[in-house]
């Protein structure tokens, strides 16, 4: 006797923690396959089948083979089964009917159809019994609870489950124990009760194991690990979905390949091993798209969309994003609808494009409130069942009919108000999420657009402050050095008097003057130091020149600026902000030394400057602040560094300065 798998669900899709991530979850059959041979037993059994006479042992060959086939090509094995339906009509075989319902409910599990599924289900389920046919009868109960089930209707799940476990338990068979161990892991997993499912599914891995059956010992090992993840132990997950993976390989099977991508897959995200996450997804896409699982391709290229968006790829992430909405559009899944337009609003909002970035928003939105509305009226539609089918046991039964009913009425209500409110202050929270999330993004652009601004304004006064600086240098001095050599020549060939002697000598003087303090000034617009030998010697010889001035000591020390590696337009800026600093002590302070100290090291740029001055209250210089502060704030935050000001008056003022250097290579 041959006996079919029955009704697996390929996907089922839950939210991920790091930002929406479905993974795959197995749920399993009634029928038991038994161990799939190699080719050449399929060879000899089809050559078998050639020669056997057209009766109930050709039916079991068609079934047999048809087994077989759906490792790789399930439209093969289709065909095997339509055969062997329409043989066991035309001998009046009626075994070999349900044998045929039970294998090919199981192709239409696995492309997603399950609604024919349950409909054949219910076929078999009133075929058995007008045969009478007690076996396949708690088989097809069975397999009716696995569509409910994967329906989402438990209880009516349980309700053939019960019946169908009352007559196994008249055959005490091992590979009947080990399907139904199987089934309850499952169900218990849908129940969220993990201890339970992870119990049953360790015991149906080894009853399919002493059965040799590698086909269901894959399918059970998979089913656990899903198990073991909810549980948050993923290194024991990995372990089941690996040893399954090398059953799917043994066998060839594309069919279970396909679910462990995708399981293993998901496992690589949350270790945020984005290379082997890619792999997986990429192998998961392929051999869907070779069986034609959609809902499955559908995951794949979510995914890979998630993939290159962490990537930064935006054109690739948009590709695949695309193309997984236009198929989940295609197919009408809500959920994973909904899960992509937010996947592509983040997308849009990368690139920039915040217009696009808040249309998708919005179609997310709109998307999620159709589900939760779907939701809610399955909801309702639930309680009304329950609550009709109360009432004709009420009836039946005869006893306290009145009070019952006011009862179930009351619960039924309540129950609706209740889901009603869950609904709407689910939806009002999520409003006030997206909004908080919206307005950040917004502030995030706007930041940005600043940090530009910042970055071409201080390009600009950089450039030309060199411009000037040449100008100055090779342009007005030179024409002044010429002067004074002119003079000097003339003064040669003149015959003056003692005074106008005086005043020729007092007016180059001058003019020696005038050139050291217009060199003086290009130096100051921009240093050669600077651009020659580096920001710490700038500094040093910017301090030097202050103090030689008179106008105020300036103690400096550095501390590893050698290992300063970073491009001479940051440089510059952090050179500027030194002199607004030694500007700002010396206009307003009235102090009589300044301590500068630059510190660096492999991450991080200190910078500190104290002076002795009058000092001054902070909160109101914030208040208050001049274009002076102001430049410094804007060169700080450009730099992505952060201030720290501590004055009080007549204490003197200490300002700490710190840059990250990680983020200007």
């Amino acid at each position: 006797m041959c006996i079919a798998e029955n009704l697996r669900n390929p996907v089922k899709k839950e939210r991920r923690i790091l930002k929406k991530m479905p993974f795959l979850l197995l749920l399993f059959l009634l029928m038991i396959i038994p161990a799939r041979g190699q080719q050449e037993e399929k060879d000899s059994l089809i050559a078998l089948l050639g020669t056997s006479p057209r009766d109930s042992n050709q039916v079991n060959l068609l079934i047999q083979i048809g087994q077989m086939e759906e490792i790789s090509d399930l439209d093969k094995a289709r065909e095997y089964y339509l055969g062997a339906d329409q043989l066991s009509r035309e001998i009046h075989y009626d075994r070999g009917h349900l044998k045929y319902i039970a294998n090919y409910t199981y192709i239409l599990n696995q492309l997603g159809q399950y609604d024919s599924a349950l409909y054949w289900n219910l076929h078999a389920v009133e075929f058995a019994r007008k045969v009478n046919d007690e076996l396949y009868l708690g088989k097809s109960l069975f397999n009716t609870g696995t569509s409910y089930r994967n329906l989402g209707e438990y209880q009516l799940a349980v309700t053939y489950y019960e019946e169908g476990n009352r007559i196994f338990e008249k055959y005490g068979m091992e590979a009947i124990e080990a399907q139904t161990s199987n089934i309850m892991c499952t169900l218990f997993q849908d129940l969220h009760q993990y201890d339970s499912a992870a119990y049953y599914g360790e015991k149906a891995v080894g009853l399919f194991g002493e059965l040799h059956n590698d086909y269901m010992k894959a399918d059970a090992l998979t089913n656990l690990g899903n198990v073991y993840l909810y549980k948050k132990e993923n290194i024991r997950a990995r372990e089941l979905y690996e040893k399954a993976l090398f059953l799917a390989n043994e066998m060839k099977s594309d069919l279970l390949r396909a679910v462990l991508y995708l399981n293993l897959g998901n496992l690589q995200w949350q270790k945020q091993n984005l290379g082997a996450f890619k792999r997986y997804m990429e192998r998961a896409l392929l051999v869907s798209d070779s069986l034609g699982l959609l809902e499955n391709r559908v995951v794949a290229l979510k995914g890979l969309g998630m993939y290159f968006l962490v990537s930064k790829n935006t054109d690739e992430a948009m590709r695949y994003s695309l193309e997984a909405l236009a198929l989940s559009d295609s197919l009408n899944f809500l959920r994973e609808k909904s899960e992509i337009l937010d996947q592509l609003a983040d997308i849009c909002y990368m690139i920039p494009d915040v217009e696009q970035a808040l249309y998708y928003d919005e179609l997310t939105q709109i998307t999620r409130d159709s589900l939760l509305n779907k939701d809610i009226q399955e909801n309702i539609l639930d309680i009304k069942e329950k609550y009709a089918a109360s009432e004709r046991e009420h009836r039946i039964s005869m006893q306290n009919a009145q009070l019952q009913k006011r009862k179930f009425l009351i619960v039924g209500l309540a129950t609706i108000v209740f889901l009603l409110l869950i609904a709407v202050l689910f939806y009002v929270r999520f409003q006030k999420q997206k909004q908080v999330l919206q307005l950040q993004k917004i502030r995030q652009l706007e930041t940005e657009k600043q940090l530009t601004a910042t970055e071409s304004v201080m390009r600009g006064e950089e450039k030309e402050r060199s411009r000037l600086a040449r100008d100055l240098h090779d342009g007005l001095g030179g024409m002044l050095t010429g002067i004074k050599y002119s003079l000097g020549t003339m003064k040669g060939n003149l015959i003056l008097k003692a005074e106008d002697a005086m005043a020729f000598e007092r007016s180059i003087d001058m003019l020696d003057s005038s050139i050291k303090e217009m060199r003086r000034v290009a130096h100051s617009l921009m240093p050669e130091a600077l651009v020659k030998y580096g920001l710490d010697m700038a500094v040093k010889d910017f301090c030097s020149d202050i103090s030689q001035s008179g106008k105020m000591k300036i103690i400096y020390q550095s501390f590893g600026m050698e290992n300063l590696r970073i491009e001479n337009d940051y440089s510059k800026i952090i050179y500027r902000i030194v002199q607004e600093l030694i500007g700002n002590a010396l206009k307003h302070s009235g102090a009589r030394e300044v301590v500068l100290q630059l510190s660096c090291d492999d991450s991080t740029l200190s910078m500190t400057v104290e002076d002795n001055g009058s000092g001054f209250a902070v909160e109101d210089i914030e208040n208050t602040a001049g274009i002076g502060l102001k430049n410094i704030r804007s060169r700080i935050d450009y730099l992505k560094g952060s201030l720290d000001i501590d004055s009080s008056p007549e204490g003197g003022t200490s300002v700490f300065i710190e840059i990250n250097l990680d983020q200007l290579r």
